[in-house]
């Protein structure tokens, strides 16, 4: 009965990394897509910043730039993403930091800033974020696999079980279940 529920523990849990590994790849294959966009847009942006402002807020509008995504990639990196896993929320928070940023800067000039030009630095920033937030969701994956876990209690186990199956009292096995797991 315990095996039986072991082995279900097991498929349900290698569906449910499936499931996860296949939403990663979708979800990895869209931001190779934004990739090339973000460099095709971020050409044209300094393009366009080139071309319209001066120098001087030509250079305050890539300090805006290159300062929101260090602090992006700093706060995605402070996240437990490798201990705790990958989590939505991480990304709108980021969002959420640059379009305040994006409209405080705006707020101390004299112009505005496209809605156009908060969408493609998102999605510079993302871009940027995508290899680490893989990584490191990878290797929470490789931490909290069902299956290494069951594999590593296996042996353990094993001899609690034939132990109590030679006879011996319950008090004996638990006293040897208890020096297993401490």
């Amino acid at each position: 009965m315990v095996i039986y529920y072991l082995q279900q523990s097991v498929k349900i849990s290698e569906e449910k990394n499936r499931n996860m590994e296949e939403k990663f790849k979708r979800e990895k294959e869209k931001l190779r897509q934004f990739g090339d966009f973000v460099s095709e847009t971020t050409i044209k942006v300094i393009s366009y910043i080139k071309g319209i402002f001066q120098q001087e807020d030509q250079q305050l509008i890539r300090s805006l730039i290159n300062n929101l995504e260090k602090q992006s990639l700093d706060t995605i990196k402070n996240k437990p993403v490798a201990t705790r896993g990958y989590s939505p929320t991480y990304l709108q928070e980021v969002a959420k930091n640059v379009k305040e940023k994006v409209k405080e800067f705006e707020s101390e000039r004299k112009y505005a800033l496209k809605k156009k030009f908060t969408v493609d630095l998102l999605l510079y920033v993302f871009d940027r974020a995508g290899t680490w937030l893989s990584e490191s969701h990878e290797k929470f994956n490789k931490k909290n696999d069902v299956r290494t876990h069951l594999e590593s209690k296996r042996d353990p186990y094993y001899n609690i079980f034939r132990s109590f199956c030679e006879g011996n009292s319950s008090a004996v096995v638990l006293g040897e279940l208890k020096k297993k797991t401490a």
